[in-house]
C-alpha cells in the first residue's frame, strides 16, 4: 500500500511538471499572439511619448501617451480597419493630415491640420495600452529564450544570418557589434520566418547605406529585448522592430514594417510592409525529454510493481 502511495505521489509530481510546461505554452502563446496582431495592425506603437517630425507614417500610429507632430501625415495609404491616429494622452500637431479617425483622450491642439474623419476626445480608449505593454513585453523576453537555430558571421562589414527550417529560424545578435555593420544578409529558405534576438542596453545603427539582403522583410522580426536607448539613422530599415523597453532616436531613416517601443522620436518614415511571419514557440528540448523520460520511468516502475504484486498474489494461491 505504502508503494502504491509512493508511485501515485511521484506520477502527481510529473503530471504537474507536465501542467507548469502546458502553461508556460500557453502564456507564450498569449502574449506573442498579442505581439503579432499589433505588429499587423500598426506601423508605429509607443507605450509613452511619441514624435513626428517631417515625416509620414503610411499606416495607423497609436500613442500610448503624448504626441507631438509636425508637417507630417498619418495613414497615408492604410487604416487596417483601426483609428488612424490613437493618443492615449495629449496630441500637438502643426502642419499635417490625419487620414482617418482620430482618438485621444485630451483635446487636440491642432494648427492647419486635416482630420478626413471622426475625431473623439476622452472616454474609453479603444486601445489598452496598459494591457498591450505588459503582453508585449512579456513575449519579447520570451522570445528573447528561444533556442538559436540558425548561424550568425560577420566579416568585413557584412553581417550574414544563415538557417534551414521551413518554419521560424532563430538569431543571436551582440547588439553592440550593429554600430560598424554595412550590410545585413538573411539567408532562408522561401517563406521560412527570421526572428533575430539583438542583446544590449544601447544599440546604435546608423551607418550611412547600410543595406539589407533579404527580400521579404514582411517575415522578419528583430527583437530588441534590453534596450532602453536606440538610434536608428541614415538608413532603410528592412523588416519590423519590436523594444518594449527602448526610447527610440528615429532619423533621417524609414523602416519597412513596424516599429514598437516605448517611446519614438524623429524624422523616419514608416511604411506600411506588415510583419506576417510565424512566431512559434518551441519548447526547450531539454525539458521535454526530461518530461517525457520520468513518465516512461515511473510508467514502468508502476508496471513492474504490479506484475510483482500480481505474482506474489498468484503464489499465495
Amino acid at each position: 500500500m505504502e508503494t502504491n502511495k509512493l508511485w501515485r505521489h511521484r506520477l502527481l509530481v510529473v503530471a504537474v511538471m507536465g501542467l507548469l510546461l502546458f502553461g508556460g505554452s500557453v502564456a507564450f502563446a498569449d502574449s506573442v499572439d498579442t505581439l503579432q496582431s499589433t505588429l499587423q495592425t500598426y506601423n508605429a506603437l509607443t507605450f509613452a511619448d511619441f514624435g513626428m517630425y517631417s515625416s509620414d507614417s503610411q499606416g495607423p500610429v497609436a500613442v500610448g501617451g503624448n504626441a507631438f507632430l509636425s508637417s507630417f501625415g498619418i495613414a497615408t495609404a492604410t487604416t487596417n480597419g483601426q483609428n488612424a491616429l490613437t493618443v492615449g494622452g495629449s496630441v500637438t500637431g502643426f502642419s499635417g493630415q490625419v487620414y482617418g479617425n482620430l482618438y485621444a483622450q485630451n483635446p487636440p491642439n491642432f494648427t492647419s491640420v486635416g482630420v478626413l474623419g471622426t475625431t473623439t476626445v476622452g472616454g474609453v480608449s479603444p486601445v489598452n495600452f496598459s494591457s498591450l505593454q505588459s503582453a508585449i513585453t512579456q513575449a519579447a523576453s520570451l522570445l528573447s529564450q528561444q533556442s538559436t537555430t540558425g548561424t550568425t558571421n560577420l566579416v568585413g562589414g557584412t553581417l550574414t544570418m544563415t538557417g534551414n527550417l521551413a518554419g521560424m529560424n532563430v538569431f543571436y545578435v551582440d547588439g553592440s557589434l550593429l554600430t560598424g555593420v554595412q550590410s545585413i544578409n538573411i539567408n532562408i529558405p522561401t517563406g521560412a520566418t527570421a526572428l533575430v534576438k539583438v542583446s544590449g542596453s544601447s544599440v546604435y545603427l546608423g551607418l550611412s547605406g547600410l543595406g539589407f539582403g533579404y527580400s521579404n522583410m514582411q517575415k522578419v522580426l528583430y527583437d530588441f529585448y534590453q534596450a532602453t536607448t536606440m538610434t536608428i539613422q541614415s538608413t532603410g530599415f528592412e523588416g519590423s522592430v519590436v523594444a518594449p523597453l527602448a526610447a527610440i532616436n528615429f532619423n533621417n531613416a524609414h523602416i519597412d514594417g513596424s516599429m514598437i517601443a516605448n517611446s519614438i522620436s524623429g524624422t523616419g518614415e514608416y511604411h506600411d510592409y506588415f510583419f506576417n511571419g510565424s512566431l512559434t514557440a518551441t519548447p526547450e528540448p531539454a525539458t521535454l525529454v526530461l518530461l517525457g523520460s520520468g513518465l516512461v520511468m515511473l510508467a514502468g516502475k508502476w508496471r513492474n510493481g504490479k506484475r510483482r504484486k500480481q505474482r506474489a498474489e498468484n503464489l499465495a494461491l
